[in-house]
């Protein structure tokens, strides 16, 4: 399936949404990872908080993309919303890979 998204709710200034385009699409992209497909006033800390575990366990640095959460409220995509028990069973994995590549790189 394709990601769709929409950033009509959020209240961006022109100027800025131009200047800050990449951060705004690795946001979109992210919200795949985090496997969270909205941003709202209601969830923003979640939101956070999942984008800074993954950022944790598989070494990327998204603190681009954190800068701008807040501005990005209204954010929506077709990626289905899991559980918290379900995002930490993905961050293990993610986890459980990199130390894998590191083992293996070591032979």
């Amino acid at each position: 399936m394709a990601l769709t998204w929409d950033i009509t709710e959020c209240k961006l200034d022109k100027e800025w949404q131009k200047e800050n385009w990449t951060a705004i699409e690795a946001m979109i992209w992210t919200t795949m990872v985090i496997d969270i497909g909205e941003i709202t006033t209601e969830n923003i800390d979640k939101v956070v908080f999942r984008i800074r575990c993954y950022q944790k366990v598989s070494g990327i640095n998204y603190n681009d993309v954190l800068a701008i959460v807040p501005k990005l409220i209204g954010l929506r995509t077709n990626v289905f919303n899991t559980k918290d028990t379900d995002f930490r069973k993905k961050l293990l994995e993610v986890l459980f890979r990199e130390v894998n590549l590191e083992m293996n790189d070591r032979h």
